[in-house]
């Protein structure tokens, strides 16, 4: 009797062993879930803010250093011309040049608006270039340095508009009338005469959908809930 009940048992557990080789054991755990990329979407109106920032100051670094003819002339009440359209001026001098936009990016990557580092530059129609820039040499050196954000003078409306390509969204700075003799005034002027050199009809921005101020939390906030749900629909097609 002790025999027959020890031979069921191995006969028990040859069964269990072989049923294991076949049928397989138990379900492999499933994946993990992926990671989500971050979300990043430049933020046009700290684009346009720190702009500004960068204008003022050498304005007031030009006024600190007038004489006084150039004091009397700046604090005079500006006149009907001064309220019209910008007069073209000269293109920038070049060392003008690389000091404001030297600046512009010492605000921008201050304020960390992306992930990698920011540059800058003016190109030939007059709009202000944001780029990817991850040597930090403030040039773009090609595609594969990503376009983050333009700003093109919208004269006729008196503003700024800045624009987002790669989610469509455009917000809008008014400048109002800035001063001929100072340096905003100038570089305004200076977008300008390149602008109407390239033929850009600023015409165009009349039907543009600037967005509200703040909207960046809002857009950050649905993309990355559209990620998500991309993200658990991949993970669902893999179970």
């Amino acid at each position: 009797m002790k025999s027959h009940f020890l031979a069921t048992l191995v006969l028990a557990g040859l069964a269990a062993v072989l049923s294991g080789c076949i049928f397989g054991s138990e379900a492999p755990p499933p994946p993990p879930p992926q990671p989500i990329k971050p979300v990043e979407i430049i933020d046009l109106d700290k684009v346009l803010n720190l702009l500004a920032e960068t204008m003022d100051t050498m304005d007031i670094e030009q006024i600190s250093k007038a004489g006084d003819k150039e004091l009397e002339a700046l604090s005079a009440p500006p006149g009907p011309a001064a309220k019209g359209p910008l007069v073209p001026a000269k293109d920038l001098n070049p060392e003008a040049e690389k000091t404001f936009l030297g600046r512009y990016v010492d605000k921008l990557n201050a304020t960390r608006l992306w992930s990698q580092p920011i540059g800058t530059t003016i190109v030939g129609d007059g709009r202000i270039l944001g780029f990817v820039d991850p040597n930090r040499n403030n040039q773009k050196d090609g595609p594969a340095e990503k376009e983050l954000f333009t700003i093109t003078l919208d004269e006729p409306r008196g503003r700024l508009v800045a624009f987002d390509p790669a989610n469509k969204f455009y917000r809008a700075y008014n400048y109002g009338f800035p001063d001929r003799s100072l340096f905003s005034g100038y570089l305004l002027a200076a977008m300008m005469k390149r602008q109407r050199g390239a033929g850009v009809d600023a015409a165009a921005l009349a039907g543009a959908n600037i967005a509200p101020p703040g909207y960046h939390a809002a857009a950050v906030a649905a993309a990355r809930k559209k990620a998500e749900a991309a993200a658990a629909a991949a993970q669902q097609q893999k179970k």
